[in-house]
Formats: C-alpha cells, sequence, structure tokens
C-alpha cells in the first residue's frame, strides 16, 4: 500500500463519519430526535413566576389545545399550579370559544389565549376557590367590543351569587369601566372608577387586571395595568361572605342561582393566563408581574 493510500483512508473514513452525524447523530448540534411532542413546552418566566408565588392557589394560562378550537367542549383548562384544579372548557350553541389564539402578554413568550364570545370555562364548587379569609385574582385580558356597546356587563371571572350577595366577581360594567366587587350577604361592594378614571375598557388593547380582598381591614382594590389602585371599603358591621354551593367558579361568564344556572353577562375577547391566590399580592408584586407581562 502506497503511502499516499495511507494517508487518504483515514481521511475518508473521517468524512463519513462526520456526514452521518449531520444526517443521524441529531443529539451532537442538540436537537432530541425522540422529543415527544406532546410533552408541554418549558413554561415562560413570566409562568415560572406566577406558579412559583408562595401564596397561589391555581394557575390557568388557557393556552390549551383542542383539535376543533371552534368546538372545545370536553377539553380541559388545565391549571399549572400546585393544586391542579382544572377547569372545563364549554361553548353552548348561543355563543363561541376559540383556542390557541395569538397571545395578548408579550412576556409570556409561547404561549397563547383563549378567545370568548360566549363560550366559557368553568368547574364545580371548590372551598380553596371560595375563601372567606383574604384573596386575590389577576387576569390579563383584551377586549373585543364597541365602546358604543353600552348597557351590558361583561365576566371576566366570578365566582359569587348574585341573588344571595356572596362571593366575588372581576368583569367590565355597563358603562365600560372595569371593576371588581365584592358581596357581603346584604350587598355588593364595588370597586370602580368615576367617568375620567384611566381604567376605562380599551378595545383591541390587552389590559393587566388584579383585585385584592384584605378581609382584616374590609378593603378592596382594583389595578388596572400600572395605575394606582381603585379602591372600596365594606360598610361598618359587615363582612365578606363567600359564595357556597353550587356557585361554581367561571372565567367568561357568570351563572344565576336561580333554577335553570342561567349563564349570563358573557365577556367577549380574548383572556390569558388568569391566577388565584390565597392571600392580597403587594404593590411590589403587581408592579413586577405587570412588567414582567409587558417586557
Amino acid at each position: 500500500m502506497s503511502a499516499s493510500l495511507m494517508v487518504l483512508i483515514p481521511l475518508v473514513l473521517l468524512g463519513l463519519v462526520t456526514a452521518s452525524c449531520f444526517v443521524g447523530c441529531a443529539g451532537v448540534i442538540g436537537i432530541d430526535p425522540w422529543q415527544d411532542p406532546e410533552t408541554p413546552p418549558t413554561p415562560s418566566p413570566y409562568q415560572s413566576a406566577i406558579s412559583g408565588h408562595p401564596d397561589i392557589v391555581a394557575f390557568w394560562p388557557l393556552n390549551d389545545q383542542t383539535e376543533n378550537p371552534d368546538d372545545p367542549t370536553g377539553t380541559a383548562a388545565v391549571d399549572i399550579g400546585p393544586n391542579k384544579i382544572n377547569l372545563k372548557y364549554a361553548a353552548p350553541t348561543a355563543g363561541s370559544l376559540k383556542l390557541q389564539e395569538t397571545q395578548i402578554v408579550p412576556g409570556d413568550t409561547g404561549s397563547a389565549c383563549a378567545l370568548f364570545d360566549g363560550g366559557f370555562a368553568n368547574g364545580g364548587f371548590d372551598s380553596r376557590l371560595n375563601p372567606s379569609t383574604s384573596f386575590s385574582i389577576e387576569a390579563w385580558v383584551q377586549p373585543e367590543w364597541k365602546l358604543t356597546d353600552k348597557g351590558v356587563v361583561r365576566i371576566v371571572l366570578a365566582s359569587n351569587d348574585p341573588n344571595g350577595f356572596m362571593g366575588y366577581q372581576l368583569h367590565a360594567t355597563s358603562e365600560n369601566h372595569w371593576a371588581a366587587s365584592v358581596g357581603t350577604g346584604k350587598q355588593f361592594v364595588i370597586a370602580k372608577p368615576d367617568a375620567m378614571d384611566p381604567a376605562t375598557v380599551k378595545p383591541g388593547e390587552p389590559n393587566y387586571l388584579v383585585a385584592t380582598f384584605n378581609a382584616v381591614t374590609g378593603t378592596l382594590s382594583l389595578y388596572v395595568n400600572d395605575n394606582p389602585p381603585i379602591q372600596a371599603t365594606l360598610p361598618m358591621g359587615q363582612s365578606f361572605s363567600a359564595a357556597g354551593m353550587p356557585i361554581q367558579f367561571s372565567i367568561g361568564i357568570l351563572f344565576d342561582t336561580g333554577p335553570d344556572m342561567a349563564p349570563q353577562s358573557p365577556f367577549k375577547g380574548e383572556i390569558q393566563d388568569v391566577a388565584f391566590y390565597q392571600a392580597v399580592l403587594t404593590q411590589g408584586t403587581i408592579t413586577s408581574h405587570f412588567n414582567l407581562g409587558s417586557a
């Protein structure tokens, strides 16, 4: 065997090994050939911050998938918090619900949202979502109605008894302002702005909403984006009354407590990253979540 041939053989072998690795050694260049396409994606820094909060009870990103987005009945709204309180999507005949819509939370990279228009997500009664102590609720929303469409209340999330004045809700008022309310068993106390407040609904724009209730002081606070809170206080001698059975925690709609449990006040627009906490979120935490989600 000539000296030149002895030099060429190792070079040819090296070329074959290199070529085969480009074709079949996916792990060499950082691609896992056995990756399961059904494996949930890694949570974004925003989702990690919410689900990792020490007082989180439930967190629904609302980025769930279904084979038929126009009829997602039976598809679960997955809770990625510690308690796994999954809800169930429903799209009644008179309404619609679409999943995997373009995200409205810029900082929740790689996620998606749900588009509500009469559809909703809800579950059975759960005492963890109906506490008689302090709590906070949080959501990102993007309304898709005209400001001329007045006279209709639109529910972002609710767990209340409208007839018994119990529970809580986060909503847009009939005058197109964001608002939050809690019941005392005798009346609803509402935190809502005046006509010139920046908490006015802005169609087509994402809004970060937080409502906190301090059961010790009886203070209800509503935060809209990075604006100062709008507050209301329970009347002297009255306390918050948690909603009892058969009231259900619902996103995108409110259920009447009458015999037929009729849905009412449906939301129209996108909702994403709904969370429930068993404590009053601090101003610093709320600002941090808003900045992280807006990044």
